[in-house]
């Protein structure tokens, strides 16, 4: 589905609401939601490699990635980019650490309530966490089950985001920044419920990396 039809179809639920009434389109947003985070729930862990592909505004591709993603809900998160610049996002639900391979440098971020929503981070945290902060749809698709996400709060780093299963497991999510910029992620060698080691979820900053301040 391209652009516009992705806004031709959020245009059709806009109008087919108005039909509804108010407490209809209530209903099919809790449905919604509850449907997703059903399917999120399945999944106490989540393993998977990506690779990701982003476009601006005009449609030009502006860079490719690949990596892994491991997920142990609620609250542990580490997202691996392994090329073309080595990155690893590392969260256990209190502190987020991104450290810059390369260049040999770490950040230490606090994750409170009050902090902008990430949507490399929003697929560890809790069902309250979902119903809070997104209004959550279901879209229509060819194939599998699609849901958007759009955020209540003006602060969040991104338009929308969309996430879509098929065979009841994640395969791919989809986000649109404040710059018009479409970031596509297709999960693959997905595998769920499997353990995953703790320390997976922890960073300690080897001697030689320097840590910087959050604001860099």
């Amino acid at each position: 589905m391209d652009s516009m039809n992705k806004i031709g179809w959020l245009r059709l639920f806009f109008f087919l609401s108005l039909l509804l009434g108010v407490s209809e389109v209530i209903y099919a947003e809790n449905a919604a939601a509850e449907e997703m985070i059903q399917l999120l729930q399945l999944s106490a862990t989540y393993k998977a490699n990506f690779h990701q592909v982003t476009y601006n505004s005009e449609g030009k591709l502006l860079q490719r990635s690949q990596g892994r993603v491991l997920i142990a809900r609620p609250g542990g998160f580490r997202w691996e980019i392994i090329s073309p610049n080595p990155q690893v996002l590392i969260t256990d639900g209190k502190t987020l650490w991104i450290y810059n391979v390369d260049l040999s440098e770490a950040t230490e971020r606090a994750l409170t309530p009050e902090a902008p929503v990430n949507p490399a981070i929003l697929l560890s945290g809790t069902v309250s966490d979902l119903t809070r902060d997104f209004q959550i749809s279901r879209l229509l698709s060819p194939t599998g089950t699609t849901f958007l996400l759009q955020p209540y709060s003006g602060e969040a780093s991104f338009r929308w985001l969309q996430l879509h299963f098929e065979s009841r497991q994640l395969v791919q999510m989809k986000v649109m920044n404040d710059l018009n910029e479409l970031s596509i992620f297709n999960f693959n060698h997905v595998q769920t419920n499997i353990p995953l080691p703790s320390q997976w979820f922890r960073f300690t900053p080897p001697p030689d990396v320097d840590v910087l301040p959050s604001g860099v």
